[in-house]
């Protein structure tokens, strides 16, 4: 996410508010020096915008101490609207979470270390979660171990909006004392266009948790943006074959032999250092071919063939593949391309295919130091999709999960909020 923060951004935001809490890979402490850099880079940005870290709860427990009964991610027993009769809503299981998060632990360490305000749905509500009450229902608050339902979502909401009041009110109060000649978001507008970097105009302090200030590897590259990494030589044009919202722009070749060159930048990498890319394609049910997929250069890597045609359904949609890649433990014979294009990730289209055509498109790249940067919340943007077509099964569990809100509403055991909610999913 570190590399990709702009797709997310307005031209000239005023307020950016992060929330990274629930997507840490909490076995890996690349991503904490992840955020990190990510935070770094907002603390940078032009007209120096104000930064807020927003930290959700996540309700997960250690697997060691899981009950029978509970799941990794679903709540025990019943689920939100089936647990309405008899408070207290949720069992032992379902409160086992610990106060510790690793994730949100780092985040709101690095938050005091820069000086940037943190707000926590974890420091509002961990003790009325933990009590059981009925006035803080949590399978009401939360659709699961993972994601706020709607109320948790406006409960997120009002933190930031308090927060957000607070700081006016001492601008205010500032203001009133006459403490200072002129007044704090004229003074941060006149640091900001003075180019002066770091928060209000401040030098960033050096990093606490990265090695380094800037990532060794960091390409994040999606639509026309690819053609800047595309070699001449490829024979992959850039096309935009959708409307509207489904526009899907990409690189694409149609015929075998066609091939498409990207450059990726290793000089900041160590002889033999290990890196991850994640190629992002789009896979359907027809036209689609496969690709094998190469490295030249300063980087090697194990052939692999991506095969973009999925059998079933009737479906476009994006599919992201993970290419374990290393920087070369000697110099290339050759000389780069170009500057920044040590490594060369080769894509040629292959005589055969599963639909009997060989379309390939790719829609975009990104390059990760870990694996672990890439789950969870670091694929935001990519707009990742289920590697496979809904099933029948899957299908019909949908439908019963529909009707069985629909039975409960008709049954009056839907709260207001609920009823509205089932009406919109149906």
């Amino acid at each position: 996410m570190e590399h990709c923060f702009n797709w997310h951004l307005p031209p000239k935001p005023d307020l950016v508010v992060v929330e990274y809490a629930v997507n840490f890979d909490t076995t890996v402490d690349e991503d904490a020096a992840s955020f990190e850099r990510l935070l770094r880079q907002l603390l940078k940005l032009p007209g120096a915008p104000a930064v807020l870290l927003l930290n959700t709860l996540e309700l997960m427990v250690h697997p060691a101490s899981w009950g029978a009964n509970v799941q990794r991610i679903f709540f025990s027993g019943c689920d939100g609207y089936g647990c309405l009769k008899a408070p207290p809503w949720a069992d032992s299981n379902d409160l086992a979470f610990p106060y510790e998060a690793k994730a949100e632990d780092a985040i709101v360490r690095l938050a005091g270390y820069y000086g940037v305000p943190s707000v926590s749905l974890r420091g509002a509500l961990y003790s009325e979660l933990k009590s059981n009450s009925t006035r803080w229902p949590l399978k009401q608050l939360f659709h699961d171990r993972h994601h706020p339902a709607a109320w948790g979502h406006s409960l997120m909401a009002q933190l930031v909006i308090d927060r957000i009041r607070a700081a006016l009110d001492a601008v205010a109060a500032r203001r009133s004392a006459g403490s200072r000649p002129q007044s704090v978001c004229a003074a941060v507008s006149a640091e900001a266009a003075a180019g002066t970097p770091g928060p209000s105009g401040y030098p960033l302090l050096a990093p606490l948790l990265s090695p380094s200030v800037e990532a060794p590897v960091g390409l994040c590259l999606k639509g026309d943006e690819l053609t800047r990494a595309m070699l001449n030589s490829s024979t992959f044009a850039y096309r935009v074959e959708g409307t509207d919202a489904k526009m899907k722009p990409g690189i694409i070749g149609t015929a075998p032999g066609e091939h498409a060159e990207f450059c990726i930048d290793v000089d900041r990498l160590g002889r033999g250092e290990r890196f991850t890319v994640l190629l992002g394609h789009l896979v359907s049910y027809e036209h689609m071919g496969i690709a094998r997929v190469t490295c030249e250069g300063e980087c090697s890597c194990p052939a692999e063939e991506v095969d973009a045609f999925v059998k079933g359904g009737q479906f476009s949609v994006f599919k992201a593949k993970v290419l374990e890649l290393a920087r070369a433990r000697a110099p290339a014979a050759k000389p780069p391309p170009r500057a920044g294009c040590g490594c060369q990730l080769r894509l040629e289209i292959l005589p055969k295919s599963g639909s009997g055509e060989f379309k390939f498109k790719v829609l975009s790249l990104m390059t990760a130091s870990k694996p672990g940067q890439l789950k969870f919340g670091h694929q935001a943007g990519f707009n990742v999709r289920p590697e496979e077509p809904r099933t029948e099964k899957t299908e019909q569990w949908l439908t019963d999960s529909t009707n069985r809100v629909r039975e409960r509403e008709r049954k009056g055991e839907l709260p207001p909020w609920a009823k509205t909610e089932a009406k919109a999913a149906g």
